[in-house]
């Protein structure tokens, strides 16, 4: 089984989006070293994350963020245990900064208290 989570969070008010750069280079080692796979969309305010992968490296990686002073009001909006195959099985740390114009759409639509997110949020914002 694979855990699949999906978080949104807002910059740390003592962060710059420039962080960004710290934030891929930490996430790129640890989820190769835990066999971590997913995407994420920031769009220099916002951060969406879809996590996957062995429960013990997602439930690591997700206590990290959440402690992360770059990350502030930090959410989970969907944990699902999947069986089968991982969404992004070759993405260690995939990430999109801009989508068309299409990332606050779709950050907002993800942040709705009524709204679950799904693989068609994502779809639809032109992720492949």
């Amino acid at each position: 089984m694979i855990l699949e989570l999906i978080y949104t969070s807002m910059i740390g008010a003592d962060a710059s989006p420039s962080c960004i750069g710290d934030v891929l280079r930490t996430a790129t080692s640890f989820n190769r070293a835990n066999d971590i796979t997913g995407l994420l969309l920031f769009d220099g305010e916002r951060f969406c994350q879809l996590i996957e992968g062995e429960t013990d490296g997602v439930v690591a990686l997700t206590n990290r963020i959440e402690r992360d002073p770059r990350h502030h009001d930090f959410r989970i909006v969907q944990q699902v245990q999947r069986e089968g195959g991982r969404r992004f099985p070759n993405w260690n740390f995939a990430w999109v900064t801009k989508i068309a114009g299409e990332l606050p759409e779709l950050l907002a639509q993800l942040e709705r208290p009524d709204r679950v997110a799904s693989p068609d949020s994502v779809a639809a914002a032109g992720i492949r």
